[in-house]
């Protein structure tokens, strides 16, 4: 634990929806958004934390968010954990070492696994126990990302390893080191060069891409392929699953939505410019926001258009009629979601890292 480094970066939760909240009183110095300009917009400051970061030269590299724990990793290896609810911080711990290279954590109901250069480390979500660590095979290339069962991640050299939970546990807890991961390896699927997006799940199927230009997906239980989808051009940003579809985005600047079971096409949608940012799909919605500054809103069944706004940088949060998003100069903007109107802003350009969350009505924001 490191608890004897100072308490660097803030974070800011703010809740998008009424109901009662919890706020700790702000440090000298920090200056936290005022509860009148919030007030404009039906929001509440819920809590703001603090993270365990080196304070000479830490910065924030990753913000992870489930339903209960939110995740803060720092470019040397640190990572903070605060309760979802309430900002209680629950743990703090250095991984690896300082400046190691390391990628966002994966979280299910039990784990959060943080990866460090080419050892994955599992730690109880709510107290930071380390319950086991795994040696990868090869360096890896993405993030990890669990099912019930497994544990998935990509490599540099184009394979996809599925490590058993259970295994994994059970051989760390009988006594057997690092040297002998390979024994809770499920599984690995060879793809044609380096694996580049995070993989994705729904259960049935892993889904993910590769620098050969293809969309890979394959059975979780046994790795048999399901099916290799070709795009007109290499997938350009992360890959988005909602139910039993996938949606694609491609350097032709198209959006495929295809199906994840048998690889058949649904709909193409052809944007017209750059997109690098991860598609959110929020209800019947998909969200897509282009390099030039535009926010595209189409449906997710058919792919029709619904609005466009322009000066728009990054999607961050949703409720079930607004949209919180970045402009391009720092504030965030309130957006209808019935017609792309601006609602509203919020001048909060302190908060320079602004982590993605499309699963809970809380609108997070960090130093």
């Amino acid at each position: 634990m490191l608890g004897s480094w100072k308490a660097l970066a803030v974070m800011t939760c703010l809740l998008m929806s009424s109901g009662s909240v919890y706020a700790q009183r702000a440090t000298e110095g920090k200056e936290l958004p005022s509860q009148q300009l919030l007030d404009r917009y039906g929001l509440k400051l819920a809590w703001w934390g603090q993270a365990t970061m080196d304070p000479v030269e830490d910065r924030v590299r990753y913000v992870s968010i489930d339903e209960q724990v939110v995740v803060v990793q720092s470019t040397k290896g640190t990572v903070t954990t605060f309760d979802h609810d309430n900002g209680r911080r629950l743990w703090s711990a250095q991984f690896g070492r300082p400046n190691h290279p390391s990628y966002a954590v994966a979280i299910n109901d039990q784990l959060i696994v943080v990866p460090v250069g080419m050892r994955m480390y599992a730690v109880d979500k709510f107290t930071g126990e380390l319950i086991w660590q795994i040696l990868l095979p090869s360096h890896p290339s993405t993030s990890p990302s669990m099912d019930a069962n497994r544990i998935y991640i990509g490599s540099l050299n184009g394979t996809l390893y599925a490590y058993n939970l259970k295994k994994v546990r059970q051989s760390f807890e009988e006594g057997y080191d690092e040297r002998w991961s390979f024994l809770s390896l499920d599984w690995r699927y060879m793809a044609g060069k380096r694996i580049v997006t995070a993989p994705v799940s729904n259960d049935r199927n892993i889904a993910f891409a590769s620098y050969d230009g293809l969309l890979y997906s394959v059975e979780a239980i046994n790795h048999r392929l399901r099916f290799q989808f070709e795009p007109d051009y290499p997938i350009s940003a992360p890959l988005g699953f909602s139910e039993n579809l996938l949606f694609a985005v491609t350097d032709g600047y198209k959006v495929y939505c295809i199906d994840s079971d048998d690889g058949n096409l649904i709909w193409e949608y052809a944007a017209g410019t750059p997109i690098h940012q991860a598609p959110r799909i929020i209800g019947q919605q998909l969200f897509l926001v282009t390099d030039n500054g535009a926010m595209l809103c189409v449906s997710k069944a058919t792919h029709q258009q619904f609005w466009v706004r322009e000066n728009v940088g990054q999607f961050l949060a949703a409720t079930n009629s607004l949209v919180y998003a970045s402009d391009m100069v720092g504030n965030i903007q309130l957006v209808s979601r019935e017609d792309g109107s601006t609602l509203g802003m919020l001048p909060l350009r302190q908060y320079t890292v602004r982590p993605e969350n499309d699963r809970t009505d809380r609108l997070f924001l960090v130093t």
